[in-house]
């Protein structure tokens, strides 16, 4: 039979385990570093706009798969996008 854990004084759970793994307090460890990583934009205003067109065409054209959610065609259909049986497109409404 195994023997029952004595209490801790550590609580448990994903919040509390993050500061221990090192989240910003490693930062501070590593002060007398110099980063030499110049800060950057990940995407530019021109790349932005790109994606928003791309996922305006998806939404449009391929449309959006809802498998075993009816309410969610249903929700669709009240806000009158082209709802078929499993999928709906919002054809001329996304802009």
């Amino acid at each position: 039979m195994a023997e029952p854990r004595a209490p801790t004084t550590r609580a448990r759970g994903r919040s509390n385990r993050r500061p221990a793994a090192g989240g910003h307090e490693a930062a501070a460890v590593l002060a007398g570093v110099e980063r030499r990583i110049r800060p950057h934009d990940l995407l530019s205003e021109e790349g932005l706009l790109a994606i928003e067109d791309a996922d305006a065409v998806i939404l449009e054209e391929i449309g959006i798969e809802f498998r075993d959610d009816p309410e969610s065609l249903d929700l669709w259909r009240a806000a009158d996008a082209e709802v078929n049986q499993n999928s709906c497109c919002l054809a001329g409404r996304v802009r």
